[in-house]
């Protein structure tokens, strides 16, 4: 089995915790649902050789799990930059900025109080990634971004559109 398809099987574990992500309401769930995808993400752009999205993926995971236990500004403020430094550690190539913008998008949407702006935010990351994976050509990382981008809109409907419809 080639490690291309070892990766697209990867990321259909983290598919599906995709799918969860904005269909939960409470806050600590959907960050939560974002760490099994982030973890299994890193492993999907590790395998194929992806080192800087791997990496950056990678501190997004830790980034989730702190953020659902504080939302402090100072661990945005500590998180944007050892994004910044595992991105300039890791760079090699100059689609690695895709990567290293939507970390830093991920990293500001999940440190936000607001529940509206962090699923706002962290959709133009996920759009952001997307173009990323078209670039490095992974049909289901790109779905995997697709997805949360389409459960984030659906999300936000529900939440907060067809309330104020009522």
């Amino acid at each position: 089995m080639s490690t291309f398809l070892i990766s697209q099987i990867i990321a259909v574990g983290a598919l599906a915790a995709g799918v969860m992500t904005f269909q939960l309401k409470e806050r600590v769930y959907i960050v939560s649902a974002f760490a099994l995808m982030s973890s299994l993400l890193s492993l999907h752009f590790y395998v194929l050789g992806e080192y800087t999205a791997s990496a950056i993926v990678a501190v997004s995971v830790v980034r989730f799990l702190v953020s659902a236990i504080t939302k402090r500004q100072i661990f945005m403020y500590l998180f944007l930059a050892i994004t910044m430094l595992v991105g300039w550690y890791t760079y090699a190539v100059w689609y690695n900025l895709i990567a290293i913008a939507a970390g830093l998008l991920g990293v500001i949407a999940t440190f936000q109080t607001s529940d509206q702006r962090l699923r706002v935010i962290m959709m133009s990351s996920s759009t952001t990634m997307a173009i990323h994976d078209m670039v490095v050509g992974t049909p289901v990382g790109l779905a995997v971004d697709l997805t949360v981008l389409t459960s984030g809109l659906i999300g936000y409907y529900r939440y907060y559109i067809s309330k104020r419809e009522v």
